[in-house]
Order: structure tokens, then sequence, then C-alpha cells
């Protein structure tokens, strides 16, 4: 077991965030649940989010498990980030997309994804910075 004695001006400089682009998955599926209250502090502070932002919202459930590749570890740069993303095998892309979806059959830009086709590659990436350049 680890102990750590802090005064109350060590926790007072304490940060507890989640690590890399975990928050990405985690705030979408914050907004895409209404009643949320990240929700509305959200829309009061952003408005509305950018066009391009929408294919998160097509891949990334509002409940349940998220693909886990679009957090890499120990990435805080969204540039990095989008290249590991867009450097994922296919293979599991498609297992980790398919295991937290419905039994509804995928839409066609999810499946060209699990296929790793470029194109979804890069609207991928685009919408990982429309949506990070937003926040």
């Amino acid at each position: 077991m680890l102990r750590l004695r802090m005064s109350v001006e060590d926790i007072a400089l304490t940060c507890v965030a989640a690590p890399g682009m975990c928050e990405l998955s985690v705030s979408v599926q914050a907004l895409q649940q209404v009643g949320h209250p990240y929700r509305g502090l959200w829309r009061s502070a952003k408005g509305e989010l950018p066009r391009q932002a929408a294919r998160l919202w097509e891949l990334i459930p509002a409940r349940g498990d998220v693909p886990l590749f679009l957090a890499p570890e120990m990435v805080d740069d969204i540039d990095e980030a989008v290249e590991i993303v867009q450097s994922t095998p296919a293979a599991r892309i498609r297992a980790e997309v398919t295991a937290g979806q419905a039994a509804a059959r995928p839409l066609p830009w999810v499946e060209d994804l699990c296929h790793g086709r470029r194109r979804a590659l890069h609207e991928l990436g685009v919408a990982m910075h429309a949506y990070i350049t937003t926040r």
C-alpha cells in the first residue's frame, strides 16, 4: 500500500484529471445524455458543436463502453493523438467499435472506419481536432 501525507496546501495544488485523450470520449458521452449537468454547462459556454465533430457521436455511445483506441495512453497533444488513432490496425478498430455498439448495423462511415479506409480515418481525425479545439 502507498501512503501519501499531504498538507492542506498540497491538496489545494493537486489536480486529478483523466489521462491524455480519455477526456474526449468521456465528455462526448456526457454531452449525449440529456439532463447531464456537463451538457448544460457546455451549451451555455460554447453553444453548438462544430459540424465536423458530429462523427464522434456516431462512434461513441451515450452510455457504456467506448472504443479505447480513441484514447492513446500518455498522449495529451491532439496532433500526436490523431496520428496514433489513424494508425490503429483495422482489426482493433472493428473489435472495439462492435463491442460497444448495439445489435443494429453500424452507419456506413463507421463500417468504413472498421475496415481502415483512409477517408474514414481522415474524417475521424478532423472530428477529433474540431471537438478538442472547441472545448
